[in-house]
């Protein structure tokens, strides 16, 4: 064989054996790390169905997220399963605890999508057995009238109700005492509002009773869509894209509300197993992301709250909501 010829075939081999090396040992692009998201959520609360049905309709499949849905029956267990990082988000946690942290100058969980009481939505309300004699709030006056016992929602019925005496009931079984005629009528959310009407047993007073009564039909913060503020600093990319196709489920769902898939989830047995009749009542609270906060509002309802005695210090809402920075 030609010099030449052995030359050039030297050459090449050396070539491709250098690009070979370069190929080996040049910075490989990193892929995004999947990491694992664990939400706790309360059967009995209604909020974020949408968030449910986008988990097991797989739409996180793509965001680099192995999202998990973990019930829990009683708020003070999700709270610590928040705390001792078992959890790093929740469907709904009541404003309540998280504007306590926030006046101390502690902000370890954002939201990304607030829930609110309104005037339109019949989220809440005031029942008394079907054959009471009680027609409005008005005839409460000297009655005995069951309320939750968180001290945000015991305040407001108080101050609908100044002339009334208001008892705390078990969350865990609301309509006891007024079924006994131990209560005069009692304060309740959904998905018991609906369970009580649906039974026939029960008659609708008064419905979106503390935006209507204390805030004139304005919304009323009450629950936050939130995640850890920790998993959000060591996952950036991944809480962004997570909170992004939560919020577009969400919106979706507001856009074409499906009866049948709500009917279909709170027909489910860690739901309590509702019927059809029931689940096609239940409504969520209204809703909207922290871009969409009215601060004017915010501050009448933060003022109503320090006459209650239950707001000490400021809250720094940049520290306590999330929004996912642009693509």
């Amino acid at each position: 064989m030609p010099k030449r010829s052995l030359i050039g075939i030297a050459l090449g081999g050396a070539v491709v054996s250098a690009l070979g090396l370069w190929l080996l040992l040049r910075p490989q692009p990193q892929l995004a790390e999947r990491v694992k998201l664990v939400i706790g959520f309360r059967p009995t609360v209604v909020v974020d169905l949408a968030l449910i049905r986008a988990v097991e309709n797989g739409e996180f499949a793509n965001a680099d997220v192995d999202v998990t849905l973990r019930p829990y029956g009683r708020a003070d267990l999700l709270f610590a399963a928040l705390q001792s990082n078992e959890l790093q988000g929740s469907a709904g946690v009541p404003l309540e605890p998280l504007l306590g942290m926030a006046t101390k100058g502690e902000y370890p969980y954002r939201g990304y999508i607030v829930w609110y009481f309104d005037g339109t939505n019949p989220y809440d309300g005031f029942l008394v057995p079907k054959d009471s004699p009680i027609n409005s709030l008005a005839d409460l006056d000297g009655k005995v009238v069951g309320s939750h016992p968180s001290r945000q929602v015991k305040y407001f019925v108080s101050r609908m109700l100044p002339k009334a005496t208001i008892q705390e009931y078990n969350p865990a079984t609301p309509l006891l005492a007024v079924k006994s005629g131990d209560q005069a009528a009692v304060y309740v959310l959904e998905p018991a509002l609906s369970l009580a009407i649906a039974s026939g047993e029960y008659r609708l007073i008064d419905a979106c009773a503390i935006s209507r009564q204390i805030f004139g039909g304005a919304r009323v913060p009450a629950a936050l869509s939130l995640l850890s503020s920790r998993w959000i600093d060591e996952h950036p990319t991944q809480a962004a894209a997570y909170v992004r196709i939560a919020r577009a489920a969400h919106e979706r769902e507001l856009r074409q509300r499906d009866t049948v898939a709500t009917v279909t989830l709170l027909g489910r047995r860690e739901y309590g197993g509702y019927s059809a009749d029931v689940a096609s009542r239940v409504v969520e609270p209204s809703s909207s992301t922290p871009e969409n906060l009215d601060r004017e509002r915010l501050r009448q309802f933060f003022q109503v709250l320090r006459e209650g005695h239950l707001l000490d210090g400021n809250v720094d809402f940049e520290r306590l909501l999330y929004i996912p920075p642009p693509k």
